[in-house]
């Protein structure tokens, strides 16, 4: 009898030794850690951070640079960028991401381009527009003088007849050979690919005109601007627009099987490389996701390599589809990761 009590003990020990090891297993089944989107290969060895360390660069923006940079930081461990080429970028410490934040729509044709050259900028940008707009005034400013906006509106209003003068339109940049029956066309961002640059073309009619005033740029025979302003040769040579309309559509295709995936993703629009997703707190009522919720979300792709920004995908046009997938990984992983903490 006591034998058969001891077999019994034995036997109690046995399973609940092997539940416990069941237990373990199946919850360290449940929180393995998912495996991480792997960063597509690329071919360049960046220079070595040698200057001073990240705490100096924090301390630095802090104490005196402007504290509005403090304040917009997308990140709480913001990432001091090293060196660029095309479209990846490397922070300080040699870690490497894929920029789809292009420095706000500027960074038009990848980080220092290899393509980039000296050429006659006036001629090639005039051969991609149609006639008549063939003339061109280029400015070493790459946005409006608010000085002269309110002069202009003081003007319409007080002078001018109550009637349409003009219709503005905004083309996007991949498609701005579709640009008919236009007589001046306005351009700047990424016309410099990141370098402050504008550009006005119009018709000969309208150019005449300005001959009956005296008009200047302070800055108009800067020459590192001038060098600077290729994207009108690359955009051809490198066939830009060709990648743009194939990536692009591509990106928004798998972009929408992510919004039919998540609760968050409310839309996604956009057209070539010019992506919005709309982040909403659920499809029902389509309030947008608070800026934290947002801030999680980047802070996740960051951390697998991916930088995005607040308006929206808006990578360098020379962006692969192998890219492409890396980022359609990790933006899936980070939304995940973010559900299932919330």
């Amino acid at each position: 009898m006591k034998m058969c009590y001891t077999v019994r003990k034995l036997c109690l020990v046995e399973m609940m030794s092997l539940f416990s090891l069941l237990s373990i297993f199946l919850y360290s089944v449940k929180h393995t850690p998912p495996v991480l989107p792997q960063i597509p290969p690329f071919d360049f060895k960046p220079e070595p951070y040698q200057v001073r360390g990240l705490d100096c660069l924090l301390d630095i923006r802090k104490h005196n640079c402007n504290p509005m940079t403090m304040k917009v930081m997308y990140y709480k461990k913001p990432v001091f960028i090293n060196q660029g080429y095309m479209q990846w970028l490397w922070d300080v410490d040699g870690r490497r991401y894929l920029d789809l934040f292009a420095g706000i729509v500027t960074v038009s044709v990848g980080h220092c381009n290899p393509s980039l050259n000296m050429v006659e900028y006036a001629e090639k940008l005039a051969s991609l527009l149609p006639d008549p707009l063939k003339h061109i005034r280029i400015i070493s400013e790459g946005s409006c003088d608010y000085m002269y906006i309110r002069e202009l509106k003081e003007m319409f209003t007080t002078t001018v007849p109550n009637r349409i003068a003009a219709f503005f339109t905004e083309p996007i940049q991949y498609e701005w050979n579709q640009i008919k029956h236009k007589d001046m066309v306005t351009m700047a961002k990424g016309i410099a690919n990141g370098f402050p640059m504008g550009a006005v073309v119009t018709t000969a009619e309208i150019a005449r005109s300005f001959a009956k005033g005296v008009h200047f740029n302070t800055f108009g025979g800067n020459p590192l601007a001038r060098a600077a302003f290729y994207f009108s040769v690359t955009i051809k040579e490198d066939k830009i627009q060709e990648n743009s309309a194939e990536v692009g559509p591509y990106l928004l295709t798998e972009l929408a099987k992510l919004r039919d995936k998540y609760e968050i993703i409310g839309d996604v629009r956009g057209k070539g490389l010019l992506i919005g997703v709309e982040m909403v707190k659920d499809k029902a009522n389509r309030d947008l996701l608070p800026s934290e919720a947002i801030a999680e979300i980047f802070e996740g792709t960051k951390d697998m390599g991916v930088l995005i920004g607040k308006g929206g995908i808006k990578p360098p046009m020379c962006i692969n589809k192998d890219d492409a997938d890396f980022f359609l990984a990790v933006f899936n992983q980070a939304v995940h990761n973010y559900m299932e903490r919330r």
